[in-house]
């Protein structure tokens, strides 16, 4: 039950009663009736012929047939449609929306929100400027292009079949092969499946499927071959996988020195060069291998010595002691106390106070209380806010230091820049104006014109001037006067009335619908409807063409200005008229297309031959082209020398070459009979094999790279120019004098009427007859005989021979230390000190004549012969007998011992505990793989690849360091690592800073300060 708000109420609403006859029922709140078309937006009544609801609000109509809403306003959806909150007059019975436009879609298509006029009735979709049917065109990059099917794709702005062409580096490129499927380069084609591209330029076999790599030009199969810089070389075996110099290693197996693969032996094997060392004895020092100084020294130093990072610092190639502990460090190639000196500029330079740690010029300074400005120290007037402006601290706090290096006091207390030469400023409250004058900042926005600054939302600066604005809205200069852009239009500098159908023509504005601006003249239109310039008139292209500055009738009783086109001066109508060089002339058939002498012909079926002849068109017009009078089907023919029509060997091809075709875009023809790849349009042949001249030459018809563009011949593996050059030991040598004379000296080159070539290189003949060097000189062979550097006559012909710098005949004299020596029997063959002798009776020991000793092997000790079975030579000077029939060294004052199974340690035999790994500790052995030789005596290795003693243990000197006898690992590089007091650091990434370790803060800091460090 509802109590009636009025007597009259004969209907319920919600929790409330109404009137049905003065009253409806919105929403559950009753409305008053407006007549018979009373009806409800939400909760409001309406009338349905006044108004009309918008998405629950009531908006009055703009017109009575208004029956639908568009924003905030109505439109009658018979006549009009809705476009983006706007109503826009229908253009027919299917007008649609086009952004904030209507059109007709039967007639336009919309492109990005602007409705565009169909080029052509079947036309389907936008294409740059232009529309275009896509059942016969792509759109390539806004450029409308041929459709050729299903397989069509853009590559830049041209279309091409994917069938049969690729998209290589924006060029459309045919495909070498069917199959091919990527680009190789600009030019080439290949099929991933069957070939690898090399250089980006070469389609190569794949000749070990997808492992096949490429080295250079040439494919490869990794299996069995290994590509050198560029050359292929054949693996010495199977499991090879590196080059070392002319030939190929495993490197899990090997180490290459300096080309020569060498077995990898134990840990302590290395590389010097092409020699490998023990890097337990021995350092290699850039290059050279140099034996330690002492066991103990784990570092080359300069040139030719070592030192041990433990008790030596290497200053400048010179060991030194650390004379400051572990604060020892260079300076100028002299150790110091860092805690009592600094080095400065390469000069050790006593501590000013002991609290210094930092160079400043030519002294120190404390950087805690002082700071260097341009080598100067100055006291920290602010503490660590003290800042330099050239040679003196200052206050930031009360000064400025400007750009110029001047300080100067601050004009308020919050100043944070310098302004031109006199002022600071705040750039909070102020700005400066052409860096010369503190303008006030505005509350607005503020900018600078010239030297003043200005409200942008009052003010507008025109030409460096600031003028006030007429109008709020003004927002731009013409010249010198504000202009609101939405009103006015700027011609010239000069405003002029601004409008909806306003624009500039010169310096004044013109009216779009009754005017036409031409070349900067206002032109009044001959017609409301013309719409461009013709001549010195107007013209409507609805109605007319202009023909050279002449409105033309269109022609034709249907779609004129589709089909009229200028002819010279003439219009016509391209249906039934074609322009010939300017003569309108009646077609033959109505496909007619173009012309061919005094005749028109369809090209769609036609082509003209030789500019008269028409002939049909093969398979298609794109595929058929012209042999002399005759017409011929490009694809499957080519048309050779004296108009012979050739059918091509491959459908690529395009030129004859002796009994066959070739492609010209990727072939040659070599020898006249035989295509070739071809490498651009400088290509020639060798032989049968094309090559390109500006990289090869053709030598015995073979090809080798060229090293100079003017090169026409080999040399050794490089080019050279015969005209100039000539090859010497495969390189290119300059010819000398005249060709014919020039000949090679190892790799130079020489002119032989004057010089001779000798083993050390050029010489100057000193006869013209001379055939051979000798010494500093030269001598003629047939005459002569070369003794020490001297020519001699050839006394005994060719028996002849040389003693020191005299000639002499073999068959009576002997030379002996450079003296002749008269023979006293034919059987002395041999010259012992003076004397000559009979080697086969005596030995000569030292210039003494020696019987030889019974029992087979006789060999000298000093001056005295001994039987090497029975007795060893002891230091070259004293023969003693052996103690045991296999001992072959001496030891000691009285023993002897086998050097191969034992040790002499310190004049005490002692065997080889572990073969050549075994060494001496005093007058003990020891195994080297198991132990080091330290102060105490032998120790046992704490790891196998530990090299050096530290306290009472072993370390490894490549990755540890002794700190206090304990080893320690340091971060990073080991050759940085040292010790702070009992602590490992790294000096690259660390310092020292009293006895504890402190990463640096920069890599290029050198002090302590604090808990951090700086660069001082």
């Amino acid at each position: 039950m509802v109590k009636k708000s009025d007597p009259a109420d004969d209907c319920c609403c919600g929790s409330k009663t109404l009137n049905s006859k003065k009253q409806i029922c919105c929403g559950n709140v009753p409305q008053p009736l407006y007549g018979p078309r009373t009806t409800c937006c939400d909760k409001t009544s309406y009338d349905k012929d006044t108004h009309v609801c918008c998405d629950g609000k009531v908006v009055k109509k703009n017109k009575p047939t208004d029956d639908f809403c568009c924003g905030s306003t109505t439109f009658d959806t018979k006549t009009q449609i809705c476009c983006i909150d706007m109503p826009f007059g229908k253009k027919g019975q299917n007008t649609e929306c086009c952004g904030q436009y209507s059109y007709n879609p039967d007639e336009e298509l919309c492109c990005l929100g602007i409705p565009r006029p169909k080029s052509a009735k079947g036309d389907d979709c936008c294409c740059g400027n232009e529309t275009i049917n896509t059942k016969f065109m792509v759109c390539c990059n806004e450029l409308p292009q041929k459709s050729y099917g299903k397989n069509t794709k853009c590559c830049g702005q041209t279309s091409y079949d994917a069938d049969t062409h690729l998209c290589c580096g924006m060029t459309v490129v045919k495909k070498d092969n069917n199959g091919d499927n990527c680009c190789c380069g600009k030019f080439n084609t290949y099929n991933t499946y069957s070939q690898v591209c090399c250089q980006d330029m070469f389609p190569r076999p794949a000749v070990a499927g997808k492992n096949t790599l490429c080295c250079e030009k040439l494919s490869y199969d990794p299996s069995k071959e290994i590509c050198c810089k560029g050359e292929l070389r054949n693996k010495t075996n199977s499991g090879d996988n590196c080059c070392c110099g002319k030939t190929t290693m495993n490197i899990d197996k090997q180490i290459c020195c300096d080309g020569v693969p060498q077995d990898l032996k134990e840990n302590n094997t290395a590389c010097c060069g092409f020699k490998s060392y023990d890097t337990s004895a021995q350092i290699c020092c850039q290059g050279a291998i140099r034996t330690k100084k002492d066991k103990k020294d784990d570092c080359c130093c300069g040139d030719q010595t070592t030192y041990n990072t433990g008790s030596e610092i290497c200053c400048s190639g010179n060991p030194q002691k650390l004379v400051g502990g572990k604060f020892t460090d260079c300076c100028n190639g002299v150790s110091y106390d860092m805690t009592k000196s600094l080095c400065c500029d390469g000069k050790i330079v006593a501590k000013t106070d002991a609290n210094d740690n930092a160079c400043c010029g030519k002294t120190t300074l404390n950087t805690n209380k002082q700071i260097c400005c341009n080598s100067v120290p100055q006291v920290l007037v602010a503490g660590t806010n003290t800042q330099c402006c050239g040679v003196q601290s200052y206050d930031p706090d009360a000064m400025l230091c400007c750009d110029t290096g001047v300080m100067r006091n601050k004009t308020g207390k919050n100043d944070t820049c310098c302004c031109g030469d006199t002022f600071t400023m705040n750039t909070q409250t102020q700005v400066c104006c052409q860096g010369t004058t503190p303008q006030p900042l505005f509350s607005g926005i503020t900018k600078c014109c010239g030297t003043q600054s200005y409200d942008a939302f009052t003010h507008i600066c025109c030409d460096l001037k600031v003028y006030k604005k007429n109008k709020d809205s003004d927002d731009t200069c013409c010249g010198s006067t504000p202009i609101t852009s939405s009103e006015q239009i700027c011609c010239k500098n000069v405003p002029q009335p601004g409008g909806k159908f306003q624009t500039c023509c010169g310096v004044k504005s013109y009216n779009v619908q009754t005017q036409i601006c031409c070349n900067s003249e206002i032109r009044n239109k001959k017609a409301t409807n013309d719409n461009c310039c013709c001549g010195n008139t107007t013209a409507d292209l609805e109605k007319e063409i202009c023909c050279i500055d002449m409105p033309m009738p269109l022609r034709g009783q249907t779609q004129p200005k589709e089909f009229t086109r200028c002819c010279l001066k003439e219009s016509y109508d391209i249906r039934t008229q074609f322009c010939c060089e300017g003569i309108v002339l009646p077609k033959t058939a109505t496909e007619d297309n173009c012309c061919c002498d005094k005749k028109t012909f369809n090209s769609n079926s036609q082509v003209c031959c030789q500019s008269k002849f028409v002939q049909p068109i093969r398979v298609s017009a794109a595929l058929t082209l012209c042999c002399g009078a005759e017409s011929y089907n490009s694809n499957s023919h080519i048309c050779c020398d004296n108009n012979e029509i050739r059918q091509k060997s491959n459908s690529s091809d395009n030129c004859c070459c002796g009994k066959t075709t070739f492609n010209t875009g990727s072939q040659v023809c070599c020898d006249g009979t035989t295509p070739q790849p071809s490498y651009g349009p400088s290509t020639q042949c060798c032989d049968k094999v094309s090559y390109d001249p500006k990289m090869h030459v053709c030598c015995n018809s073979k090809l080798v790279m060229k090293s100079d563009p003017k090169d026409d011949c080999c040399c050794g593996n490089r080019s050279i120019s015969s005209l100039t050059q000539i090859c010497c030991e495969d390189t290119p040598q300059n010819v000398v004098n005249e060709k014919q004379y020039t000949s090679c000296c190892y790799k130079k080159s020489f002119d032989t009427r004057e010089q001779l070539c000798c083993e050390e290189g050029l010489r100057k003949k000193r006869n013209s007859s001379d055939d051979c060097c000798c010494g500093k000189t030269t001598y003629n062979t047939e005459t002569e005989v070369c003794c020490i550097g001297e020519p001699k006559p050839a006394v005994a012909g060719n028996k002849t021979a040389c003693c020191a710098r005299e000639s002499y005949s073999p068959d009576n004299t002997l030379c002996c230390d450079g003296k002749l020596i008269g023979k006293k029997s034919p059987d002395e063959d041999c010259c012992c000190g003076d004397i000559a002798i009979n080697t086969n009776t005596t030995i000569c020991c030292n210039g003494n004549p020696t019987p030889l000793q019974p029992g087979g092997v006789t060999l000298c000790c000093l001056t005295t012969s001994y039987s090497p079975s029975t007795h060893i030579c002891c230091d070259g000077k004293y023969v003693r007998q052996k103690t045991n029939a296999d001992h072959n060294t001496c030891c000691g004052e009285k023993g002897t011992y086998n050097a191969q199974s034992q040790l002499c340690c310190n004049g005490v035999p002692q065997n080889a505990v572990n073969g050549i790994f075994t060494d001496c500790c005093g007058t003990k052995s020891f195994d080297t793989k198991s132990q080091l030789c330290c102060d105490r005596g032998v120790t046992a290795l704490r790891n196998t690849n530990d090299n050096c003693c530290c306290g009472n243990t072993t370390m490894n000197t490549n990755s540890e360091v002794c700190c206090n006898g304990v080893p320690k690992t340091p971060v990073g590089d080991i050759k940085y690592g040292t010790c702070c007091g009992e602590y490992p650091m790294n000096t690259q990434l660390e310092l020292c800073c009293n006895e504890k370790v402190i990463k640096k803060a920069d890599v290029k800091d050198n002090c302590c300060c604090g808990t951090t460090t700086i660069n001082a």
